[in-house]
């Protein structure tokens, strides 16, 4: 008899605790809105920050490329030079 009403009195007791009144469950409501606000922010600053960083990858990119070409100009100057010094060696034969 005394486990038959321990346990009455537990399931009572889980029956009274396991509903939430409208208050906590506004609380809770709001402590989940909160964390999916911030769950989208965490998105969006993610998303903005690839988007930089895709943005400094083609800068980068550009000015690698400008570089690259600046040194090319400068190489194939410089063979230019050289070729121009050659022709004026064979030319003294």
């Amino acid at each position: 008899m005394k486990i038959i009403f321990t346990s009455i009195a537990a399931v009572a007791l889980l029956a009274v605790t396991g509903c939430d009144s409208k208050q906590e469950q506004a609380r809770k409501d709001g402590i989940e809105n909160a964390a999916d606000a911030k769950e989208k922010q965490a998105k969006d600053v993610k998303h903005n920050a690839e988007k930089a960083a895709d943005a400094t990858e083609t800068a980068g990119k550009k000015q690698a490329d400008a570089e690259a070409d600046r040194i090319r100009a400068e190489g194939n100057a410089e063979k230019k030079d050289l070729k121009n010094q050659a022709d004026a060696i064979r030319d003294q034969k």
